[in-house]
C-alpha cells in the first residue's frame, strides 16, 4: 500500500500546486503521479498474475490504479495542450480529484480488509505461542 500513498500524495500535491497557481509545478507533480501509478498497477497486476494478491481485493486494487492512471494520463494531456495565458479547463482539475478519490477509495478498501472485525476476533482468540 506504500506504492499508492506515495502515487496519492503526488496527486494530492498536484492539485494543492495548481490551486495556488504553480501551472509547472502541477504539470511535473502529474507527470511524476503517472509513473507512480503506473509502477503500482503494473505491480498489483503482476502479484495478481502470479497468485500473491490479496485475496479479498487483489483485482479491486488493479481496477483501480488503472482507473486512475487513465484518469492522470487525461489530467496531463489536457493540462499540457493549455498555453501560458489561459486558464486549465477544469478538466484538468477534476481528472486529479477524481484519481485522488479513487486511490483514496483503494486506501479505504485495504484499511477496511486490515480492521475487519473477523480479523481482529480471530486475532484476539488465536492461542499463545509457546515460548
Amino acid at each position: 500500500m506504500r506504492r499508492s500513498a506515495i502515487s496519492a500524495a503526488l496527486v494530492l500535491g498536484a492539485i494543492l500546486a495548481a490551486g495556488a497557481g504553480a501551472r509547472a509545478a502541477a504539470l511535473y507533480l502529474v507527470l511524476a503521479a503517472i509513473v507512480a501509478v503506473a509502477i503500482a498497477a503494473l505491480s498489483f497486476f503482476g502479484e495478481l498474475v502470479e497468485g500473491s494478491a490479496d485475496a479479498e481485493a487483489g483485482a479491486i486494487y488493479v481496477g483501480l490504479s488503472t482507473l486512475a492512471l487513465v484518469l492522470l494520463v487525461l489530467g496531463a494531456a489536457v493540462r499540457s495542450n493549455t498555453l501560458a495565458d489561459q486558464a486549465v479547463p477544469a478538466l484538468g482539475l477534476s481528472t486529479l480529484v477524481a484519481a485522488l478519490v479513487l486511490l483514496g477509495v483503494q486506501l479505504a478498501v485495504w484499511s477496511s480488509l486490515r480492521l475487519s472485525r473477523y480479523r481482529l476476533v480471530n486475532a484476539r482468540h488465536r492461542p499463545a505461542p509457546d515460548v
